[in-house]
């Protein structure tokens, strides 16, 4: 079995589009725009498996925000 690497790497809400979207599905109750401005103000990293992007990370201020791993991962 091949072993892939997991990557973190610093993106933006633009490159994380569909990992974005598969959160925003897969939440109990719609974003607010509380939330929404934090997300926008939060540094963004992307998650990779291997080069499959599979979830993402938002920090502010050095506190952990938002984290979301697609389901199937």
């Amino acid at each position: 079995m091949l072993k892939q690497e997991l990557v973190i790497s610093k993106s933006n809400l633009k490159d994380i589009d569909l990992i974005l979207k598969s959160h925003m599905e897969n939440l109990n109750f719609p974003m607010d725009s509380y939330l929404e401005d934090r997300l926008d103000a939060s540094e963004i990293f992307e998650i990779l498996l291997g080069i499959n992007p599979i979830g993402y990370a938002g920090v502010e201020k050095g506190e952990l925000i938002f984290f979301h791993i697609i389901p199937k991962y």
